[in-house]
């Protein structure tokens, strides 16, 4: 998909350059800065979705709900506003392009740091507990 946004992109960039496309030039502009923020949107979101595919197991468990009850709150508060927020996109490129959905995806990243440290930090202190989790591994 990246591959087709960025040859669609040049493409765009050929009849902005060209003598001929004067009258289009305008028009052109605008929907190569749409591209660049589809793309930069889509490699949030990839991030984004890669988090929660690795969070997701161990958050979404009881024993996590027990033992680490903020970060699960917190985990929780993300996924919702996230599928609230992709339930709004009905049209891709105006909706992707959104400035909300970007500092959205980009806040929910960094939130998504934070329960991996924590999370790390908690196995850490367990493994010093119980020797027998010495061997197991982060997320």
């Amino acid at each position: 998909m990246r591959r087709d946004i960025e040859e669609n992109m040049m493409m765009l960039l050929g009849v902005i350059n060209s003598k001929y496309g004067g009258f289009v030039r305008h028009r052109c502009q605008g929907l190569l800065r749409n591209l660049n923020a589809l793309i930069k949107l889509l490699e949030e979101l990839l991030v984004h979705q890669n988090n929660f595919i690795e969070l997701y197991p161990t958050m979404s468990s009881t024993f996590c709900e027990k033992q680490l009850p903020l970060e699960y709150k917190e985990f929780q508060k993300i996924v919702s506003t996230t599928m609230r927020q992709m339930k709004v996109l009905i049209n891709p490129v105006k909706g992707l392009a959104a400035e909300a959905t970007m500092s959205l995806l980009t806040g929910n990243n960094k939130q998504f740091e934070s329960i991996h440290k924590k999370l790390g930090a908690f196995l850490e202190k367990k493994r010093l507990q119980f020797q027998r989790f010495y061997f197991m591994e982060d997320l």
